[in-house]
């Protein structure tokens, strides 16, 4: 009688036989950061920040969470009801772990821990409470979102909410928006001088 090895399953998802040619390739599209953090270069969902990786299962098409997906082919099979935390997080000092925490794209299998949802909302916590209803800050990045200009006081507006936007980014936003609705009037607009930035 042959010995065969039993399919590994992930979110109840059969995975390739070939594991390690799969895993290959995922890496393939990563890159490693100086933290040692291997951060999927693929699609990242807009709402929570996470990978998501498919090309396996049944039909070839089956969709999953990058690191679950990872935890279960590297490290072990997840059990019923575990969470799969990543531990670069909780060492990373401006590190929120919210939507645009960089380390929700780690795919480290070492960086990894299978934990149960209680320790999950419990470590969640404590880096909420560790940086106070931060984020991943245009003062700790240094640019505005786009990285075309400093986050100088200079460039810095308010908007009615409270909120800061990139004064340059927005004016063009703004004459952009001029131009097509005077395109669509028939009309011509002049742009308006800009602020040096």
């Amino acid at each position: 009688m042959e010995f065969t090895q039993p399919a590994l399953v992930v979110d109840e998802q059969p995975l390739p036989a070939d594991a390690e040619a799969f895993l290959q390739s995922i890496f393939a599209r990563c890159v490693r950061t100086e933290q040692g953090c291997l951060l999927w270069l693929g699609y990242v969902d807009k709402n929570t920040g996470y990978s998501h990786i498919g090309g396996y299962g049944d039909d070839n098409k089956t969709v999953l969470l990058g690191h679950r997906l990872i935890f279960g082919l590297a490290v072990r099979e997840l059990e019923p009801g575990e969470h799969v935390d990543h531990r670069c997080q909780g060492a990373d000092r401006f590190c929120t772990g919210n939507v645009t925490c960089i380390h929700r794209r780690c795919l480290e299998p070492s960086h990894l821990e299978a934990v149960s949802q209680a320790e999950n909302n419990r470590r969640a916590a404590e880096r909420s409470r560790k940086t106070p209803g931060a984020r991943w800050t245009n003062e700790m990045r240094g640019t505005c979102k786009k990285g075309l200009h400093p986050w100088i006081p200079e460039n810095i507006k308010k908007t009615s909410r409270g909120g800061l936007l990139c004064g340059p980014c927005d004016h063009g936003r703004q004459d952009e928006y001029r131009q097509r609705k005077a395109r669509r009037e028939g009309r011509v607009i002049v742009p308006r001088p800009r602020r040096a930035a």
